[in-house]
């Protein structure tokens, strides 16, 4: 999870510097990709994280859609 979360978030390379920012933001990450994997699993055909992130960021119906599927 470390992985993903620092490759697909960037979340060494991070500039907040207050620590309540800090566990904030990764819990929301956290969110986020538990909210996508469960999305990604349940499509028949799989998706990498990265690209399901990126085309909710692009289409709101696709955001919408993956926070459905909760």
């Amino acid at each position: 999870m470390h992985w993903i979360l620092d490759v697909v978030f960037s979340e060494d390379s991070s500039a907040v510097l207050s620590e309540n920012s800090l566990k904030s933001l990764n819990i929301l990450r956290k969110f986020a990709l538990m909210a996508h994997k469960k999305y990604v699993l349940s499509q028949p055909r799989k998706k990498a994280y990265k690209t399901s992130m990126f085309g909710c960021l692009l289409n709101d119906n696709r955001l919408l859609e993956v926070l459905k599927n909760l």
